[in-house]
């Protein structure tokens, strides 16, 4: 129960950071007359730090499966 619990809070909790920073995003892009370079710059930072995320991501879970646990004592 304490499963089904943190998976809906998690869930909600990040679609409502994911809606918040879609309108934040959307407002600093096209909303304000920054110049381009701004634009762009504020681009590479989103598209970098989700890359990253997902470097991570995949890292962990690939190292998750590689986890041997044969040789420790109970």
């Amino acid at each position: 129960m304490n499963r089904l619990g943190a998976i809906f809070a998690l869930t909600g909790l990040g679609v409502l950071v994911l809606y918040a920073s879609f309108h934040i995003l959307r407002s600093l892009l096209f909303g304000l007359n920054a110049p381009l370079i701004v634009r762009l710059a504020i681009l590479a930072t989103v598209i970098g730090t989700a890359i990253l995320l997902a470097s991570v991501i995949r890292d962990s879970l690939k190292s998750s499966n590689d986890e041997n646990f044969e040789e420790t004592e109970h």
